[in-house]
């Protein structure tokens, strides 16, 4: 399977010989101004400076017109001037001395032929059709006295006016010099002049392939890949391309005639361009001439000898198998020991259309049409650096430089060859995507096995296209995508199979091609189609990918088990069968644990991409292919939709709770009528702002959470931006190495998705074990508050499960002045006042509640007539059996409402902060006496004997929120710790809100690929959800506690 680097040379060589200029890289002066040269050594374009001199015929330098004495500085031999000889003379060939023309000299006598004439128009020797100027005698090389001529050969010329001393060959096989015009002609009637000057043919040949292949037919091309201005492939366009009338006459008779292997280069290359049609006419030939021959080059039976090698054939099997001597590695100083190839080596091998070798280079960046620095561009050598480039590419300059015969010499065809470990030359296949066969796309399906590769491909082409030499294209076409992939073989460590190249050719007609497109805009209008260049280094990871989906599998078998606990918990915890309000914590629970589950496991798979793939030195594991990441990207999308309904859920369940404030003030006295009359004195008034206050601070906590997303976002950034950490998810094989590339996805995933949780987990950990304990907790301040003002919070976040924290005051009063206030807290502070707890010298203060149905029953009698705005029938004092009769009878008074806010557009003062009426105040009040009395175990609650009991639950139990056993009628609390309650809270919800911002930060970065849009976006997201939660909390605490909206600040 290899080549030797010698031999390929001596081939290539031999085949058509190096074009020296295209190693030159010069032009030949054919930019420079009329009247001026190219000088090499400046490597610019200036006037001649000797007197006399002109330009070069091929533009590089001046020299003496042809017949003019050169006279040279006799010291440094410098050309100095430029001088015509006398009348009757002309220069020898080096131009330093003349000689006289033989007319009018009669003395002398020719010896080598006849005596050459004065031209006094150009002012040098002349000789007759067909001759040479001569100054030595031919045979012996004695000099001449004069200029004399001699005939050339009949199959060559002189070129008089440019070189007039030497016989020129020929340029075409079969021509000879015509004695009329001294013109090579075709010599008939063997030979016969092709079209379109394509040289002298073979005339039994030419006729033969003339009858099978029409000059029409053979000349034209279809142009299956037309695209239009929205990107789209249109219809095809068939044309007769001049550049394949040109060459196909000659190459395909003289390949077929006698395997020449100029022309059976040439047949190739147009073969090339037809994108392997194998029912064009340049194909048909060639695979004819191939079938024939029964040599091959280098063990290749599809390489024929003096022919191209131009597909596989069946040698993909071989190419599966075989693998490249030398070893890979992630290491430089392996290289540098010479143990393992860390920088890949690739050669290309350059052909013009006329099947002359122009180039044989190593590869840098001649693949790639996108510009690209060049430290950038070569990265992709680097063994397992994966680069992606992709650019919008004008068009129109390059049809514009098409115009002229001369345009063809832009049309290169390569051939690829990787240089294994001991020199030798690998072939590198091409994958094309354009190849058809029976007129359907064979390149493009999943399948690679019944792929057809090939060898020889292109990169532009603007001369195929064009009907005429002077003509500019009707379709140009590029290389639109180019992949070059290397895979790891599956035995053997750092071994690779041979490289293969994904090729796509797009073709835009001339037509659409906008003449000054703006510069800014990248779509694939007006001639700017899309290119890319990707170099893609993989393995087979079947057997991995086969261990991760039982994983997947394990994963969510798991999640579903999990579900299915949680609704066991929520049956338990509601005490109800299955019924359509089981639906929505069914929808909630599934979604959930499907976020959770398919984040986890999206992210799982990306750090270990990113863990061994950044710190192998031997090549053990290399990414997986785009295909992997767009699977990826849906998981993750996925889990993003799951985790955002999940969440929305949770903020609606929170927004809907049944709250009360507890209000455990009692009135400090009486006050007595102005008449003085002691029987009509009434209970003081207790102060609302206490309870205003608490409701103010629970609304405040609603959307508090535990991390600081500002914070986070800012953090984030600088470590990406500031410190280029966004770089660690560049695909290749080093941490260390921080230079700019396009990122891969499932690493940049790793990156931003580990950043986020190091962030994140970093501030709740610092929150929990320093600020909470040490510093400031605002639950636990919270409950601080509610015993400061002798009000407890009864929560219901389910039917019969909630909180309740417990915020009576170990004192008669709380709406004290400052100084008592002070001496209260000191007497605690001294342990001179019992525990705040409930119970007997207990000092929990926060409790999650379970209750019973007659329990429930009496609180949605009670409390629903105040939530419902209707006015409230005696319940607080009647024992459950005693109220099966009582129902809502009374709505509110006229004038009144549930708020104060719905009086706001009245015209008084007195209006605009009248608030609920009486009748709802009045209820109010006695669901305080309602749960006031619970709380202490009176005998007018539910279950008079006990009311409720006070009971821990198996830390199992309480992980899974499965509820105590309610068999025995009480109602149950079970105290629970100081952030319990907070599930009715953001700060309960911080690991679900994190997991949300990390994939909404990760979704708009796969999308736009920018940090700054993706913290941006993600601050917007949590905004919204944070004005949502606040809106739909204040609309439900005024609600339920009667506290006006505008108190909520």
């Amino acid at each position: 399977m290899r080549v030797a680097v010698v031999s390929l040379l001596v081939c290539l060589l031999a085949l058509g010989g190096v074009a020296s200029a295209g190693f030159a890289g010069v032009s030949g002066g054919s930019s420079c101004a009329a009247g001026e040269a190219f000088f090499p050594s400046a490597l610019s374009c200036g006037s001649c400076e000797v007197p006399g001199s002109v330009p070069a015929a091929d533009g590089l330098g001046c020299v003496c017109p042809t017949g003019w004495l050169n006279v040279k500085d006799p010291t440094t031999l410098a050309l100095t001037e430029c001088t015509m000889c006398a009348v009757g003379s002309s220069s020898v060939r080096d131009g330093s001395a003349c000689l006289l023309c033989g007319t009018g000299n009669t003395t002398a006598t020719a010896s080598a032929g006849t005596f050459a004439t004065y031209d006094a128009a150009s002012g040098r020797c002349v000789c007759p059709t067909g001759a040479v100027l001569v100054e030595t005698h031919p045979v012996t090389g004695a000099a001449l006295s004069t200029m004399e001529c001699v005939m050339c050969e009949a199959g060559s010329f002189v070129d008089f006016t440019n070189s007039p001393y030497e016989c020129v060959p020929c340029p075409q096989e079969g021509a000879v010099r015509s004695a009329a015009s001294g013109e090579c002609e075709c010599a008939g009637p063997v030979f016969v002049a092709g079209p379109d000057g394509s040289g002298c043919l073979p005339a039994t040949a030419y006729a033969e392939l003339s009858t099978v292949y029409p000059a029409a037919q053979a000349a034209r091309i279809t142009y299956s890949e037309i695209g239009n201005r929205d990107g789209d492939i249109g219809a095809p366009v068939s044309l007769s391309s001049w550049l394949m009338g040109k060459y196909f006459p000659a190459a395909a008779s003289w390949c077929t005639l006698r395997g020449d292997a100029a022309s059976c280069q040439t047949l190739g290359n147009l073969c090339v361009l037809t994108n392997y049609d194998e029912d064009s006419a340049a194909c048909r030939v060639f695979n004819s001439v191939a079938n024939q021959r029964t040599g091959n080059v280098n063990g290749y039976d599809e390489w024929k000898v003096n022919m191209p090698w131009l597909e596989y054939g069946s040698a993909f099997a071989e190419l599966r198998s075989f693998a490249v001597s030398a070893r890979f590695t992630f290491s430089q100083d392996e290289e540098n020991a010479g143990t393992a190839i860390y920088n890949m080596r690739y050669v290309l091998a350059g052909y013009s259309i006329n099947g002359t070798l122009v180039s044989v280079r190593d590869v840098s960046d001649q693949l790639q049409l996108c510009q690209e620095r060049r430290s950038i561009a070569s990265r992709w050598r680097r063994f397992g650096t994966n680069l992606y480039q992709e650019c919008v590419l004008y068009l129109h300059p390059m049809q514009a430089e098409a115009a002229g015969a001369a345009a063809e010499s832009q049309l290169v065809f390569y051939d690829m060859y990787l240089v294994d470990a001991d020199g030798s030359f690998v072939p590198v296949p091409v994958r094309l995507a354009n190849l058809k066969r029976s007129g359907q796309y064979v390149n493009v399906d999943s399948s690679e096995f019944n792929d057809v590769l090939t060898r020889r491909f292109y990169l532009t082409d603007v001369v195929s296209g064009k009907r005429s030499a002077d003509g500019t294209p009707d379709v140009v076409r590029v290389a639109q995508s180019l992949r070059i992939m290397v895979t790891l073989q599956e035995v053997g460590q750092g071994r690779i199979r041979p490289p293969l190249i994904d090729l796509s050719i797009t073709e835009r007609l001339g037509s659409t091609l906008s003449v000054a497109a703006p510069e800014d805009q990248f779509d694939e209008a007006d001639g700017r189609p899309k290119v890319r260049f990707e170099s893609v280094y993989t393995m087979d990871l079947t057997d991995f990918w086969r261990s991760v989906s039982i994983g997947f599998g394990v994963m969510l078998f798991v999640a579903v088990l999990f579900w299915l606990v949680r609704l066991y918990a929520w049956i338990q915890r509601n005490q109800s069968a299955v019924g359509t309000e089981f639906l929505g914590p069914m929808c909630a629970y599934l979604f959930s644990s499907l976020g959770f589950v398919l984040f986890w496991f999206v992210y799982a798979l990306a750090l270990y991409w990113l863990i061994f793939f950044k710190w192998q030195a031997t090549v053990h594991v290399l990414l997986p292919t785009s295909s992997a990441h767009t699977e990826m990207v849906a998981v993750l999308a996925t889990a993003f939709a799951c985790q955002a309904l999940a969440v929305l859920y949770q903020t609606y369940k929170q927004s809907s709770v049944d709250i009360f404030l507890m209000d455990w003030e009692r009135p400090k006295g009486q006050v007595v009528p102005k008449d003085g009359d002691i029987r009509n004195a009434k209970p003081a008034s207790i102060s609302i702002w206490r309870t205003f206050f608490i409701a103010n601070e629970w609304h405040e906590l609603q959307t508090l959470r535990r991390i600081s997303l500002e914070g986070t976002l800012f953090a984030l950034l600088f470590l990406l931006r500031g410190l280029n950490l966004e770089y660690l998810a560049t695909p290749q094989p080093a941490f260390t190495d921080l230079t700019p590339m396009a990122p891969n996805v499932i690493l940049r995933f790793a990156v931003t998705a580990s950043l986020w949780l190091l962030l994140g987990g970093a501030q709740i950990a610092f929150k929990f074990l320093i600020l909470d304990r040490f510093f400031d907790n605002p639950m636990v301040d919270f409950v601080d508050l509610l015993s400061l003002s002798n009000i407890s919070v009864f929560v219901l976040y389910e039917r019969y499960a909630g909180f309740y924290l417990h915020g009576r005051s170990i004192y008669q009063h709380t709406d004290v002045s400052m100084q008592e206030m002070n001496k209260n807290l000191r007497e605690e502070m001294e342990g001179m006042a019992p525990p705040r707890g409930l119970g007997e010298n207990s000092e929990c203060q926060t409790f999650e509640i379970f209750v019973t149905h007659p329990f429930r029953d009496a609180f949605d009698e009670c409390y629903g007539d105040v939530t419902n705005n209707f006015s409230l029938i005696p319940c607080a004092k009647s024992a459950p059996s005693s109220r099966q009769g009582s129902r809502r009878q009374a709505r509110m008074v006229a004038g009144g409402g549930s708020r104060l806010g719905e009086a706001a557009a009245a015209p008084s003062s007195a209006a605009r902060v009248s608030g609920p009426s009486a009748a709802t105040l009045a209820a109010y009040a006695r669901v305080n006496t309602f749960l006031t009395q619970f709380i202490d175990r009176h005998g007018a609650s539910p279950g008079a004997d006990e009311g409720y009991r006070i009971e821990s639950r198996p830390a199992l139990s309480q992980l899974l929120h499965i509820p105590p056993d309610m068999g025995h009628g009480a109602c149950v609390l079970n105290p629970a710790g100081i952030t319990k309650f907070t599930n009715v809270t953001f700060y309960g919800l911080e690991f679900s809100l994190l997991l949300l911002n990390i994939m909404v930060y990760a979704i708009t970065d796969v999308i736009f690929n920018n940090a700054f849009i993706s913290a941006l976006v993600t601050w917007l997201v949590e905004a919204g959800l944070g004005v949502l939660r606040r809106w739909m909390g204040a609309k439900n605490l005024t609600q339920k506690t009667l506290v006006d909206e505008r108190f909520l600040i």
